[in-house]
């Protein structure tokens, strides 16, 4: 069942399959082509307009297939937030018996949770079906991404069911096109003939005779809810059968509203009352419209109503909780606006006193305009709200405040500006900080000063005030700091020192900064992260991000939480730093999923397009090194961390364009970066150097480039945390090689190779390709670290001292050590356990050794090693 925690936000009929009405038409053709889906199809898609019978369906589904396990969640417009989503998905297979870990349900673990899913379930091999009902209101793409990415992934045992009003911006197409896709639409929902007749004669015994039933049926075409609406009326009025049967009906709405007014007109004055006054609920619970309408007999007349079919459907398998149909919802809320203008906003204050789930309660107050008690709510369950990462929902609670009333409390200003900056924009973010900075010193709230003054410091960095910056990191640390606060405190000095160019001032904050961490604060922090990634360009601090790494996973095995995205993330930059592409490559796969799928981690994505274009140009990829830098400098993704680091991008994309000979495109590249930019991070400096250099040297103007180059190597030794992704040394080296200064190159590069030897990295060097590779034969030949620059040129696949094969072409050390094992019959997921690499390495390999062995399979090279006497 779902958590006490999880059902305070969430009502539980929203993981409550919808009960079978008890004048229900069981339909054998309907549930055949339901059960073929559910047999052949991982998915299921019953798309039809409002009242064409999707919800009778779903009742009819675990009765007619019980074999399976059902799981359901029924959405509204709140869970249009992914970590929200995320959440009640956890809940409805834990209301179901499949127990999911809460904390995995946390707002940035979205596609952790599904992979959780698909896996428990998989390994369960019971038959299981999740049924997502409504979801034609959920408009937020990365929920779409998500459902895509969990029914690609679906077990055998495991199927999705999808209710909508009209189709999802899902891979219908492809899925369709594969025979994944079981379509339930209108003309199959849509009552037969002879289903009409069986539905008003056996079931609801209204005695037509078969002309009656054939002009029912024309009339109303089959649609469910004209033909029930009808029916009512024909129950409630025979002798005005033949106008009812007879009148002219021109299209859904208008048959609705006509049936909705027959039916509605007819009640008597106190069920009308009672039916117009509680349309604004969204679940009709007893206690709850007990307390609306001041009745004491509230769940006689939700029965009686069901009992009758006045479009009031069970929203339990215990009747104890209602809905009224949407259609129906929404014609009774028009009338009531129109008959009882004055009447809604107290109907609205009392169904907030009564409700109990906090999303509830606000939709109700803020619909009432009562903006001071809705405020009060915000404040209350908005650090939570925040907590758990639902700031997409807080940020449209706050929204609707008028701006008067969001003056008048500093702690939903703050709310507001931290869920703005948790989205990336920190200069939107900061007018709301420094509203509630002043209303915080009003009310003398010392907290909520500290908070905000450390938020504005970090505003202010990222905006180049840096004096501004330090004076607010002054005043906060006047109080006392909680650690989170700390966290972006030290985040802060570190970042002014090396803007400073103060790197021995930076150090004590970068530690401090790491200390938090280790210890589990700031680990969702983008200054804290983006620091611990840039220290890389101390190549030390490789060391420590490696334990930090170990420790965030030794806290994460049990329960993910919001740092696992970032133990992707840094677990991604340290296999790249050492040189492990492939690796480094998957693990940025896992933290790109996660934080596409939470929709909030901007930084761990622009992050990674840095981490793939590197590791792209290790392996040659020049395409797509460009394709992730210029993802890179996508600012409407990214918002302002493109703006500060827009020449951090620009250099990668510049240095693709070089190797891939677009000398158009890097022409374009450097012309931008010349291009001021007000908020642009002092520390990327070095970059512009560094893509001017290189345009230099595209067009041969070797003195000019190196000009530019010595001037990007002055730079970066005095901001150092650019070295985290290049190195202006190699650059100036390998100029001077080109203009024939081989001794003065080797003499520039030497200080550079020892220290990626002391520091036993190799990534920092393969990431220089192809650059390096003329820098690394040249000490090879003059016997330079020799055992270290033939590890990396071994990683760069560039053969020296290798066995030859028949065809003259050489067999890399490591080619010759995945042919001894592949020819012990290991399979490539057994050579790459053995080996302490991925298939996809083995597979690269397997391929080389077999191209230059001229062999079509495994044994065929096997064989022909033999008779070379490499093996």
């Amino acid at each position: 069942m779902a958590s006490r925690a999880t059902l305070v936000w969430l009502a539980t009929t929203k993981l409550m399959a919808p009960a079978r009405r008890h004048d229900a038409l069981f339909r054998q053709r309907l549930v055949e082509v339901a059960g073929h889906s559910l047999e052949h199809s991982r998915l299921t898609l019953i798309s039809a307009p409002a009242g064409a019978g999707k919800t009778a369906l779903l009742a009819e589904l675990p009765h007619a297939f019980p074999e399976r396990t059902w799981a359901w969640l029924l959405l509204d417009v709140e869970d249009n937030d992914p970590s929200r989503f995320a959440a009640a998905l956890a809940a409805s297979l834990g209301a179901a018996g499949i127990e999911v870990d809460e904390d995995r349900a946390r707002p940035n673990d979205a596609r952790a949770l599904m992979t959780a899913i698909v896996n428990q379930i998989g390994e369960s091999r019971r038959p299981v079906a999740i049924v997502l009902d409504d979801l034609h209101v959920i408009v937020e793409r990365s929920i779409h991404e998500l459902l895509d990415y969990l029914t690609d992934r679906l077990p055998p045992n495991l199927r999705l069911v999808l209710a909508s009003r009209q189709d999802p911006p899902l891979s219908l197409a492809r899925r369709r096109a594969r025979g994944e896709l079981g379509e339930i639409r209108l003309q199959d929902l849509s009552f037969t003939a002879s289903e009409t007749g069986d539905l008003v004669n056996r079931r609801l015994g209204l005695n037509l005779d078969p002309r009656e039933v054939q002009l029912l049926y024309s009339r109303t075409e089959g649609w469910a809810a004209g033909l029930r609406l009808l029916a009512t009326s024909l129950a409630q009025s025979p002798a005005n059968r033949a106008v009812l049967l007879e009148g002219g009906m021109q299209g859904s709405r208008r048959v609705f509203d006509f049936l909705a007014e027959e039916v509605l007109d007819r009640q008597d004055p106190d069920l009308r009352r009672f039916l117009l006054d509680t349309s604004i609920l969204s679940s009709l619970r007893p206690d709850v419209c007990d307390s609306l309408t001041g009745r004491r007999d509230s769940y006689s007349v939700l029965e009686d109503l069901y009992q009758r079919n006045l479009y009031v459907v069970a929203a339990d398998q215990q009747e104890t909780a209602f809905r009224y149909h949407d259609l129906f919802a929404d014609f009774l809320r028009e009338r009531l606006r129109r008959e009882r203008p004055g009447e809604w906003k107290s109907l609205h204050e009392r169904a907030a006193r009564a409700e109990v789930e906090p999303a509830n309660r606000l939709r109700h107050l803020l619909a009432a305009g009562s903006w001071e008690a809705a405020t009060e709510e915000i404040a209350a369950v908005g650090p939570e709200y925040a907590r758990r990462g639902f700031v997409l929902t807080l940020r449209r609670w706050i929204g609707e405040l008028p701006d008067e009333v969001r003056l008048r409390h500093p702690r939903v200003l703050y709310l507001l500006g931290h869920a703005i900056w948790t989205q990336r924009e920190f200069s939107q973010a900061q007018p709301y900080l420094e509203q509630a900075l002043e209303g915080f010193r009003r009310a003398g709230d010392t907290a909520g000063q500290s908070e905000t003054l450390v938020a504005l410091a970090n505003s202010a960095l990222m905006n180049n005030r840096f004096d501004e910056s330090r004076e607010m990191l002054r005043q906060a640390l006047e109080f006392d700091l909680p650690a989170q606060s700390q966290v972006q405190v030290h985040s802060a000095g570190a970042w002014d020192a090396i803007y400073r160019r103060d790197w021995p001032a930076a150090r004590p904050h970068l530690d401090r900064v790491f200390d938090l961490v280790e210890q589990g604060e700031g680990t969702a922090n983008p200054l804290a992260i983006q620091l611990i990634l840039f220290s890389e360009g101390a190549p030390e601090y490789v060391d420590r991000i490696e334990k930090l790494c170990a420790g965030l996973r030794q806290r994460l095995s049990g329960a993910p939480e919001v740092a696992l995205g970032v133990y992707y993330l840094l677990r991604s930059a340290v296999l790249a730093h050492r040189g492990y592409a492939c690796e480094a490559d998957r693990e940025g796969g896992h933290a790109l999923e996660i934080a596409r799928d939470c929709g909030q981690i901007v930084l761990v994505i622009a992050a990674l397009s840095t981490s793939f274009a590197i590791t792209a140009a290790a392996e040659s990829r020049w395409n797509d090194m460009d394709r992730w830098a210029t993802d890179g400098l996508d600012e409407t993704k990214y918002g302002q961390i493109t703006r500060n680091w827009r020449l951090h991008f620009q250099h990668l994309q510049a240095r693709a364009r070089w190797h891939a000979g677009d000398i158009e495109g890097l022409r374009r590249t450097y012309e931008d970066a010349m291009l001021p930019n007000p908020v642009e991070a002092p520390a990327a400096r070095p970059y512009r150097s560094l893509i001017q250099g290189m345009a230099r040297m595209s067009e041969r103007a070797y003195a000019q480039a190196e000009q530019a180059f010595r001037q990007a190597l002055e730079e970066e030794d005095a901001y150092v945390v650019t070295r985290a992704i290049s190195s202006a040394r190699v650059m100036l080296a390998y100029c001077l090689l080109m203009r024939g200064r081989t001794e003065e190159a080797l003499e520039t590069f030497r200080p550079y190779l020892e220290q990626a030897e002391a520091w036993n990295t190799t990534g920092q060097v393969t990431r220089e390709n192809p650059m390096v590779v003329p820098l690394l034969r040249l000490a090879h030949e003059r016997n330079v670290r020799r055992p270290y620059v033939e590890r990396v040129l071994e990683i760069l696949d560039v053969p020296l001292n290798a066995i030859e094969a028949a065809g003259g072409e050489a067999l890399s050390e490591r080619e010759l050590e995945v042919l001894r094992v592949m020819a012990g019959g290991l399979a490539n997921r057994e050579i790459a356990e053995r080996l302490f690499v991925s298939e996809a390495t083995v597979k690269s390999h397997m391929q080389k050794i077999m191209r230059k062995l001229d062999a079509s399979s495994r044994t065929q090279a096997v064989a022909k090693a033999r008779e070379l006497m490499l093996l």
